[in-house]
């Protein structure tokens, strides 16, 4: 029996800017399917430390990809599985970049390590720059910047375009990404992201049928290493493109679309 596996994204696809659901019953559903047979998982950038609480909160069962990629578990109590050509300490080089950098970019400049999830959710700065690096990324890093308290995209890309100059005139390795949603910039390494993260995991699962939910650029490496590429009505335009369905509804609402009459019919056809 062919096993079907169904990947979520979190961040702005299962839960919305203020890191919450845009509606409650998803778990049920969830949890309806998963008897039916299905696997939930997640193929998301965040760490491990961070997605602890969505997976009780939706009920996953795994497998799960993180760090863009960089690092699997099976299941919640597993061990991790890394891919080849991993740097390590991304945050330690990462951050002595901005030491150096943000004093030329930004009034009144700071850094803080901290969980970036509960940071969202807080009352931001009032008057400078504030970045915020999440505290538990290993294999990749996680920038949240508040400019004067507020949320600013052409800050954040000035970041990420100065980051990008500054690897590669020291011929470090590492790529920065700026991301719309919650304007923050990763950086990663080059060639590592969620699809091969996924096609790192399908080798040892080469018959399962994979299905995928998301809404951002990352989403679409998945297109080759998946059976069903879904996108919520929030996604960016290039997924949606890529997409075989695209739901009526935005984030968490669009995810119960999805699951409930499309993965519906995939899970009946594959699991008898």
């Amino acid at each position: 029996m062919r096993e079907c596996i169904v990947f979520l994204d979190i961040d702005g696809t299962l839960l919305d800017i203020n890191q919450r659901p845009t509606i409650q019953i998803l778990p049920a559903l969830i949890d309806e399917l998963s008897r039916a047979g299905a696997f939930f998982g997640l193929n998301s950038n965040r760490a491990f430390e961070d997605v602890v609480s969505v997976i009780k909160e939706f009920h996953l069962t795994g497998p799960f990809i993180l760090e863009n990629g960089a690092y699997i578990k099976n299941t919640l109590e597993s061990e991790s599985i890394m891919q080849g050509g991993i740097i390590q300490n991304i945050p330690i080089i990462v951050e002595e970049s901005l030491n150096e950098l943000l004093p030329k970019l930004f009034y009144n400049p700071h850094i803080l390590k901290c969980d970036t999830v509960k940071m969202v959710t807080s009352e931001p700065e009032e008057k400078g720059a504030y970045l915020y690096m999440n505290c538990y990324r290993h294999y990749s890093a996680s920038i949240h910047g508040r400019f004067d308290g507020n949320m600013n995209m052409n800050e954040m890309r000035k970041l990420s375009e100065s980051l990008q100059i500054y690897f590669s005139d020291k011929n470090i390795p590492l790529q920065a990404v700026v991301h719309e949603h919650g304007a923050t910039v990763t950086v990663e390494i080059p060639g590592i992201d969620k699809g091969s993260g996924l096609a790192f995991l399908h080798k040892n699962n080469p018959e399962a049928y994979i299905i995928a939910i998301g809404d951002g650029l990352g989403d679409v490496s998945l297109r080759p290493y998946v059976d069903r590429l879904y996108a919520v009505s929030n996604a960016v335009k290039h997924l949606k493109k890529v997409s075989d369905r695209i739901a009526n509804q935005p984030m968490t609402k669009g995810v119960y679309e999805l699951l409930d009459l499309h993965v519906r019919k995939d899970v009946a056809k594959i699991i008898p």
